[in-house]
C-alpha cells in the first residue's frame, strides 16, 4: 500500500465507527475492504480519499480527526455509508485483520454480529462462481464455523432497514444478500426455513402487506435457479438437479398470491429490465429444461411453484427456438386438456408467450382467450419492447383491445396494471389518431384509478369542456386542479370554466352560511371578469338579474354582493 497512516491514527478511526455504524454496515464494508474494492487511496496531511468500487464507484472523502462526522460521500446516503466504513477499515488493515477486531470488539453483544463471514457484501460485492469463497470450501459442503442460517432465521425480526414503501427490487436485493453467501456453502434446505418465516412476516407484522408474501416466492425461485446453474457448472447429475428443483415446489399454500398480481407483475418486469446481469446464468437451456418439468408436472403446488412461473416466462425470452418450444408444450396442452388439470392456463400462457415473442398475435390471443387476469399480467410487461418497429404501435393497439375488457378496477391489485394499460392507451393515440376514441373511453372508465393520466390526456387532446365536466361530477375544486391545465383552459377555453362557476356559486349559496355567501360574491365576480373577457356582457346581465331575483331574500348574501361589487 503506497499511502501512510498512522497506527494511532487508523485504530481510533475504526474505533468511531464501530462505535457509531450500524453492524450490518460494518460488515458490508469489511467486504469492500477484502475484496480489494477500495482504490486510489491517498492520504494529503489528514485528509484521506479514496475510490470504492461497488455496483457504482463512490468517492470518499475521510478526515482522519472525528472521522465519523467530517467524512463525506457521494453515495448521497445521510449519517454515513458502508464506503466510508470500508475506506477506515482499509486504513486499519496495514495494522490488524479488520474483521478480528470487530468480533472481538462485539462479543459482549452476542449475536450483533452473528459470524460476519457468511454476511454478504451490498452494492455489488459479490460472489464468485468459481474458486474458494469467503468461509471455507463452498463445494465441500461444510457448514463448519458457522451458524446455520435456520438458526438466524429464528432470531430475525423484520427487516427495519427498508421501508414499507420500498420497492420489490430493494426487497429482493435484501432477501437475495441475506441467502447469497450461504448458497455459496450449498446450504440449500434453509431456503424453505426462510420461507416459513416470510409467511410468518406476512400474517403477523404491523401493517405488513400480503403482497410482500410474494416477493419471497420470486426471490426463492431465483435462488433456487441459480443453484440450479451452479449445480449445472458442477456438472452435477440431471437426476440430482430435477430432486432439487422438485423439493423446493412443495412449500407452503400460495392462496394469498391471489392478492399479489401487482408485486408479481414487477418481479417480472424487474427480471426483463435486468437481462442476465443479476442472475449471471451461463446455460439457458438446461435451466429452461429443469424449469418446465416443475411446472408442468401434474400435482406440484405451493408458493414455488408459482415463483417458477414467472420466472419459466423470463427464461422463455432466452429460448433459442420459439417454435420449437411451441412444439413441446403443445404436447402437454394436449394432455392436460384431456385430464383438466390446473396445468392447462400456464401452458397455454407459456405458448402465448412463446406465440408474442415469434410475432405471431393472434395465435397468442387465441390462447389466451378465457384465461382471465393472468393473460393480462402476461401481456402488460410486454407492451413496450412490442412498440417497436414498423407494425409495433399498431400491435400494442390491437392487444390493448384484447385485454382492457378483462381489467377489473374493484381488485386492487390490478390497479398497477390499469395504470401501464393506461400509458400505454395514451402512447397509441399520441401516434395513431384512429385510436382516440378507444382511448378515451378507456381513460374515463378508470378515471377514479388513473385520474391524472385522464387530466393530462384531456388538456392534451383539447378536450377542455370534458375537463370541466370531470371536475364538476367529482366535485373538486378547479384549484387543485395542475397549475399549467388551468392556464391552458383560461388562456385557450375561458368558456369551458362557466359551468364549473355557475354550479360551484349554487353549491356555496346552498350552504347557507356568511363563510359561503362570502365566497359565493368572490366567484361572481371572477364569473363577472369571464364574461366581460368572452365580450358576452348582455348574458351575465342576464343571469345576475335571475340571481339576484330567485335569492334577494336572503339578506347576508346580499350585503357580501354589494361589498364585492357584484350588486347595485
Amino acid at each position: 500500500m503506497a499511502f501512510v497512516v498512522e497506527r494511532s491514527d487508523a485504530a481510533q478511526v475504526v474505533e468511531e465507527f464501530c462505535a457509531v455504524y450500524p453492524a450490518q454496515m460494518l460488515v458490508n464494508a469489511i467486504y469492500y475492504c477484502e475484496e480489494s474494492c477500495v482504490l486510489d487511496v491517498a492520504v494529503k496531511d489528514r485528509l484521506v480519499s479514496a475510490r470504492v468500487h461497488g455496483k457504482n464507484d463512490h468517492l470518499v472523502t475521510l478526515q482522519l480527526d472525528f472521522a465519523h462526522l467530517n467524512s463525506t460521500c457521494d453515495c448521497g446516503q445521510e449519517g454515513g455509508c458502508e464506503h466510508i466504513a470500508a475506506v477506515a477499515f482499509t486504513l486499519f488493515a496495514k495494522y490488524g485483520d479488520a474483521r478480528t477486531y470487530l468480533e472481538q470488539r462485539n462479543a459482549e453483544a452476542k449475536g450483533l454480529v452473528p459470524n460476519v463471514q457468511n454476511k454478504v457484501p451490498r452494492s455489488g460485492v459479490t460472489a464468485k462462481v468459481s474458486g474458494s469463497g469467503v468461509g471455507g470450501d463452498r463445494d465441500s459442503g461444510s457448514d463448519s464455523g458457522s451458524d446455520s442460517l435456520s438458526e438466524e432465521i429464528k432470531e430475525m425480526q423484520r427487516p427495519s432497514g427498508l421501508a414499507e414503501e420500498q420497492g420489490l427490487a430493494e426487497w429482493i436485493s435484501y432477501l437475495d444478500d441475506l441467502v447469497e453467501w450461504r448458497y455459496e456453502r450449498r446450504n440449500r434446505v434453509d431456503l424453505r426455513d426462510l420461507s416459513l418465516r416470510m409467511d410468518e412476516w406476512s400474517h403477523t407484522a404491523e401493517n405488513w402487506e400480503t403482497q410482500k408474501y410474494a416477493l419471497f416466492t420470486v426471490v426463492a425461485g431465483l435462488v433456487v435457479i441459480r443453484e440450479a446453474n451452479r449445480m449445472l457448472q458442477r456438472k452435477g447429475s440431471s437426476e440430482e438437479l430435477h430432486r432439487f428443483m422438485r423439493s423446493m415446489s412443495t412449500a407452503p399454500d400460495d392462496s394469498l398470491l391471489d392478492a399479489a398480481m401487482d408485486d408479481i407483475y414487477d418481479a417480472v418486469t424487474f427480471l426483463h429490465e435486468d437481462s442476465l446481469g443479476w442472475l449471471k446464468l451461463q446455460s439457458m437451456s438446461p435451466l429452461i429444461e429443469l424449469v418446465r418439468s416443475v411446472v408442468l408436472h401434474p400435482g406440484e403446488s405451493g408458493m414455488h411453484l408459482t415463483a417458477f412461473k414467472v420466472v419459466w416466462s423470463w427464461l422463455l425470452f432466452h429460448v433459442a427456438e420459439p417454435r420449437d418450444e411451441i412444439s413441446r408444450l403443445a404436447v402437454h396442452k394436449r394432455r392436460a386438456e384431456k385430464s383438466q388439470t390446473e396445468l392447462l392456463p400456464s401452458i397455454k400462457q407459456a405458448i402465448a408467450f412463446l406465440h408474442i415473442l415469434n410475432g405471431d398475435d393472434e395465435s397468442a390471443r387465441a390462447e389466451l382467450a378465457g384465461i382471465g387476469l393472468p393473460a393480462v399480467v402476461y401481456v402488460v410487461p410486454l407492451l413496450d419492447s412490442m412498440k417497436n418497429g414498423a407494425q409495433g404501435t399498431e400491435r400494442v393497439y390491437h392487444w390493448l383491445q384484447f385485454i382492457s375488457p378483462i381489467l377489473d378496477s374493484d381488485d386492487w391489485s390490478q390497479h398497477q396494471l390499469i395504470h401501464k394499460a393506461a400509458d400505454a392507451w395514451v402512447n397509441v393515440a399520441t401516434q395513431l389518431p384512429y385510436a382516440d376514441e378507444a382511448c378515451f373511453v378507456f381513460l374515463k372508465l378508470w378515471v377514479e384509478v388513473v385520474y391524472e393520466t385522464w387530466e393530462d390526456y384531456l388538456i392534451q387532446t383539447e378536450r377542455y369542456e370534458d375537463f370541466v365536466d370531470y371536475y364538476m361530477a367529482f366535485e373538486i375544486p378547479l384549484s387543485e386542479a395542475k397549475p399549467q391545465h388551468l392556464q391552458r383552459l383560461e388562456s385557450k377555453a375561458p368558456y369551458a370554466l362557466l359551468p364549473y362557476y355557475h354550479q360551484l356559486i349554487e353549491r356555496y349559496v346552498q350552504e347557507k352560511k356568511r363563510e359561503a355567501y362570502r365566497d359565493a360574491a368572490k366567484l361572481l365576480k371572477q364569473l363577472k371578469t369571464l364574461y366581460r373577457r368572452q365580450k358576452r356582457l348582455p348574458d351575465w346581465e342576464k343571469f345576475i338579474s335571475g340571481f339576484v331575483e330567485r335569492y334577494g331574500r336572503l339578506r347576508a348574501l346580499m350585503e357580501e354582493m354589494q361589498k364585492g361589487g357584484v350588486a347595485s
